[in-house]
């Protein structure tokens, strides 16, 4: 993550689990945000960890839980609310540009041009933004 000074729910989420003593990494997400990830060992430790994050205020609360397996298996994460929703923006505005694109690459196609001309047709239209 290019940033790498905290945000206040950043610093929440790291004095909340140095509080109750959760082991947790930060995980880098695209657009330059990142969340904190609890993997649980059990049943009891994924409710308590989730309980009591779901408290915190500004913080985005996810979780994740294997679907079947012999072993218990899942992870919190919690993430700076604003982060998640720019974010979640930025994600919303990328899908739109990419269906934009692959309607004018079908619409180009179906007027005779080749899959090359076609796609550079498109990338003319709705250019893929450059990654820094």
């Amino acid at each position: 993550m290019k940033n790498s000074t905290l945000t206040a729910a950043e610093k929440r989420i790291s004095a909340f689990c140095a509080r109750n003593g959760i082991q947790f990494k930060w995980q880098d997400l695209k657009y330059d945000t990142r969340r904190a990830v609890v993997d649980a060992t059990d049943r009891t430790q994924f409710n308590d960890v989730l309980k009591k994050a779901r408290r915190l205020s500004g913080v985005r609360v996810s979780y994740w839980v294997a679907p079947c397996s012999a072993v218990f298996e899942a992870c919190v994460y919690m993430q700076d609310a604003d982060a998640a929703a720019i974010a979640e923006e930025k994600a919303k505005q990328e899908i739109k540009r990419v269906d934009a694109w692959w309607t004018a690459y079908q619409a180009a196609r179906n007027e005779g041009m080749d899959a090359s001309a076609a796609g550079k047709y498109a990338e003319s239209l709705y250019p893929t933004p450059s990654v820094a």
